[in-house]
């Protein structure tokens, strides 16, 4: 069972991912992610978490999914529930070995195979080459 909250978010004008485990979903939990990936003035949609408010400065809009609001004209978390269904199903269902104990690393796989989906082999290769020579997993 994956026993931290995992945030990611989506952005729409390069429809690009990111995502990271969190300990928790406290207020600056939530609103730390937002304003370390997202510049001061972009929009904002989210669900109608009360520790998303508070967030001067974004234009910020949410759906309130308690109320049955999904989509209200732009305003919607569709695509980043969508990622999030993924890598649950990637998580416990296609790949049921693969280590909870390593939720980053995870994490960081699935947002880069969702960001490379469009891309032609040699750009795949070129986008995780860097990867390559970071951090080693050792078998223990």
């Amino acid at each position: 069972m994956l026993r931290r909250h995992a945030l990611a978010g989506r952005f729409r004008a390069t429809n690009q991912v990111a995502a990271r485990p969190l300990q928790g979903t406290t207020e600056g939990d939530l609103q730390g992610f937002v304003r370390v990936r997202v510049a001061p003035g972009a929009q904002v949609h989210s669900d109608k978490a009360a520790a998303y408010a508070g967030m001067d400065e974004f234009p910020h809009d949410g759906v309130k999914h308690s109320g049955g609001e999904h989509v209200r004209g732009e305003t919607h978390t569709n695509g980043i529930e969508f990622f999030r269904a993924l890598f649950k199903r990637g998580l416990y269902g296609t790949y049921p070995r693969m280590r909870v104990r390593h939720p980053r690393r995870n994490l960081v796989e699935f947002a880069g195979r969702r960001n490379a989906r469009n891309c032609d082999t040699a750009e795949r290769l070129r986008r995780m080459a860097p990867g390559l020579a970071a951090e080693t997993l050792n078998y223990r």
